[in-house]
């Protein structure tokens, strides 16, 4: 996937996911996640890192 940044492109080898952060919803979502052998690590307030065994690039 490329992604332009002020004039100049990027490409991204992965898949990017947004998590709600707060709250009863982010709860669930991270026990629906961990369910379903994708746990989720919070690495800081604003960032959270899974990845899927089988080798393919996602970023969550």
């Amino acid at each position: 996937m490329a992604e332009a940044v002020n004039g100049r492109v990027f490409v991204r080898n992965e898949i990017r996911l947004g998590l709600p952060s707060k709250g009863s919803m982010a709860a669930d979502t991270l026990d629906l996640l961990k369910d379903c052998q994708l746990p989720v690590k919070h690495v800081n307030s604003h960032q959270y890192v899974a990845q899927i065994p089988q080798g393919v690039d996602i970023e969550i």
